[in-house]
């Protein structure tokens, strides 16, 4: 199972996080039951905002593109183990 942590602190906020939460509802558990998404206030990284924690990762500086590829490479990772 992976956490998908989206950062939703106000500098996120600001540096347009809103435009790639995948449409997503709090605490959501998506429907394969291998990815949880939830949201965190912040994680003290305005500098390389926005930023998503998975599991014990921090990816920084997101635009849509790069949390799209980022939650594809780890949906495949949990479907190989």
């Amino acid at each position: 199972l992976s956490q998908f942590l989206l950062c939703y602190g106000r500098w996120c906020q600001g540096m347009g996080q809103n435009a790639f939460l995948f449409d997503t509802r709090l605490n959501e558990v998506f429907p394969d039951g291998e990815v949880t998404v939830e949201f965190a206030e912040c994680f003290a990284s305005c500098g390389t905002a926005p930023v998503m924690l998975v599991d014990d990762e921090l990816y920084e500086n997101l635009d849509e593109a790069k949390a799209q590829e980022i939650s594809e490479k780890i949906k495949a990772e949990a479907m190989q183990a």
